[in-house]
């Protein structure tokens, strides 16, 4: 039980996603996750070789790992918004989280803690398939569960 408060305490990965859709739209959150998702990798990478190859900086090539993090954070929310966003589910998926939007808001930070968001995605893809192979109800979008319902 104590396990799947604290999984509901932190914030759904894919929701954060689509609430992101749901209140900016996708092509500007599909530019927003890319461009984060290359520009960090970018930024990172410059750094690493400047750090290592002409300044030989250890503080540089430790800064070049955070932005290379960051850029690895970026990688789960661009994957699910391509996703929500071909589906045309944002509002769907966000629907009940609309109204914790402040609380969001503040989790959302997260994506400055270096592979967090990575962690998290995975961790809840893995309790998601677990359900699933235990035949449990899983938190699917409404198109989703349609489709489900209609491949039965």
């Amino acid at each position: 039980m104590a396990n799947s408060k604290n999984a509901s305490a932190l914030i759904n990965i894919r929701k954060l996603a689509a609430l992101d859709i749901a209140f900016h739209g996708p092509k500007f959150i599909l530019a927003e996750f890319g461009t984060g998702v290359f520009l960090f990798a970018a930024c990172g990478l410059f750094t690493l070789f400047d750090g290592i190859f002409r300044r030989h900086s250890g503080w540089e090539v430790i800064w070049a790992g955070y932005l290379l993090a960051l850029g690895i954070n970026y990688v789960p929310l661009l994957r699910y918004a391509v996703v929500i966003a071909r589906q045309r589910s944002a509002k769907e998926e966000a629907a009940g989280e609309m109204a914790h939007k402040a609380k969001h808001a503040l989790q959302s930070l997260l994506l400055l803690i270096p592979l967090v968001v990575p962690a998290l995605a995975m961790a809840q893809e893995s309790r998601r398939a677990r359900k699933a192979a235990d035949g449990c109800r899983v938190d699917r979008p409404p198109v989703a569960r349609k489709l489900y319902r209609l491949s039965r």
